[in-house]
């Protein structure tokens, strides 16, 4: 007798309700934007990597994070030889909100690199009146 898989598993959305909220999927990059009334904020995940070892661009209106790290461990009094590298690279589109004209700031605390942009102050519509 032939054994089947349940109905369920052939319906997409019985498999995602199946496995439930998927919040650890949301963001597999490492690479989350955000913003508040006067800030868009960037946030770059790059474990494992020291200040240092970062480059952070801005160009017309694109933002590149790269980062890389090269080890090597080599123990004379046993056969063992490690040599391991890892690297990191994300760009993205940085929204027409962001004011050039400020410099932007960057900081780095455990494994993430924050980039702050301003915002441009939104300009007030101007009341016309007639002539009389």
């Amino acid at each position: 007798m032939e054994q089947r898989m349940p109905q369920r598993w052939f319906s997409p959305r019985a498999l995602m309700d199946e496995l439930g909220d998927m919040n650890w999927l949301s963001n597999p990059s490492g690479l989350q934007i955000s913003e508040d009334a006067t800030h868009v904020l960037v946030e770059a995940s790059l474990p494992g990597l020291t200040e240092g070892e970062i480059d952070i661009t801005y160009e017309k209106g694109t933002l590149m994070v790269r980062g890389e790290k090269q080890e090597t461990e080599d123990d004379k009094n046993k056969k063992f030889y490690r040599r391991s590298s890892r690297s990191f690279f994300y760009q993205m589109a940085v929204p027409e909100n962001v004011d050039d004209s400020v410099e932007p700031k960057a900081e780095f605390k455990n494994g993430v690199a924050i980039i702050s942009f301003s915002k441009k102050k939104k300009e007030q519509p101007k009341k016309i009146t007639f002539n009389k």
